[in-house]
């Protein structure tokens, strides 16, 4: 195996370009052709929410989007923001047509997502020398920025290691945020009576099915310089979407059992007597003994409904022969 081979890790998963983005036809052409209009008018991208259930690719739509753009990203974790002020630290920080996700947004209070609209309307959120405003309920120093936490996001950047002194505050004061974008990813909905949404221009839903985690499979091990074929990937899919692994865990998982055994490239005949073993460590056993009789039960009830239409019912023999008689 040759020594530069890529591991596998949080960059390979996302798509380089909206054209190997191919887990969805769908989006992919619709963020191609608002990304086009972008670049044609030089306007920024849409202030978007991306919904989806936990590893259904959201941060990596963002980076795609990103590299389709050319513009950073500026990456926070919602979960982490204690005040008004981390948010300020990185949009003040945020160029002209450049992104800053939040991610986790499912469980932003309202005066989060109140300080979020204010800012999507590059309305400044600090400078002014005025009491540092706090979102109660929310974890960490509330006295002071979580940096920290604000640039452990992996594959992005993050904003870590300064601080929200401004050099002349007054001065400062009355300038407006650069017109940069914001999009947020989130595990379900934000209610549209939250009265803080109102700013978002673009919605879009992600889904984890197995046809949609074969596709990110099969990209992460082609990127890492391994191949496997379609109907292997699909095999693959099926585990991480019915045991609910992590993408990336299994791609892993993948990448290390084809590498101690010498292996570039495999096929679904090779991988698919291996799948359990090589994913054993990884799956739940409580989930799996769920699912198996999940699977047991599905496939009685589809034998009896197979004999069920081959053999008549003895009231139906009973007929036949009165009527034959």
């Amino acid at each position: 195996m040759p020594a530069n081979t890529p591991s596998i890790h949080f960059g390979l998963l996302a798509a380089p370009t909206l054209t190997h983005f191919r887990e969805s036809l769908a989006l992919a052409s619709t963020l191609s052709r608002t990304i086009e209009e972008c670049q044609r008018s030089g306007c920024r991208f849409p202030h978007t929410l991306l919904v989806g259930p936990s590893d259904s690719g959201k941060r990596s739509v963002v980076s795609t989007i990103a590299a389709e753009l050319a513009v950073p990203v500026i990456a926070l974790d919602a979960a982490i923001i204690g005040s008004s002020d981390d948010l300020h630290a990185a949009f003040r920080r945020a160029l002209d047509g450049s992104i800053v996700m939040i991610s986790g947004m499912e469980g932003a209070l309202p005066a989060m997502l109140r300080d979020i609209a204010r800012a999507a309307a590059r309305n400044r959120l600090s400078g002014t020398g005025g009491a540092r405003p706090t979102f109660p309920g929310t974890p960490g120093n509330w006295g002071t920025p979580n940096f920290k936490g604000m640039a452990g996001i992996p594959g992005f950047p993050g904003i870590g290691g300064f601080s929200t002194d401004e050099p002349d505050p007054r001065a400062r004061a009355s300038r407006r945020y650069e017109d940069f974008t914001i999009i947020l990813t989130s595990r379900s909905p934000i209610p549209a009576d939250s009265g803080h949404c109102n700013w978002i221009e673009r919605t879009f839903y992600l889904t984890r099915t197995q046809a949609s985690e074969a596709v990110r499979l099969e990209r992460v091990l082609q990127r890492a310089g391994l191949n496997i074929d379609a109907a292997g990937a699909a095999s693959l899919g099926r585990c991480v979407s019915d045991f609910g692994l992590r993408t990336l865990t299994c791609a892993s998982l993948v990448a290390e059992w084809m590498r101690s055994n010498g292996l570039t490239t495999v096929t679904h005949d090779v991988i698919e007597p291996e799948i359990s073993r090589i994913l054993e460590c990884s799956i739940d056993p409580v989930r799996a003994a769920e699912i198996f009789r999940q699977q047991a039960t599905e496939l009685t009830a589809g034998r009896e409904e197979s004999v069920s239409a081959v053999d008549p019912q003895p009231n139906q023999l009973t007929s036949n022969r009165q009527g034959i008689a």
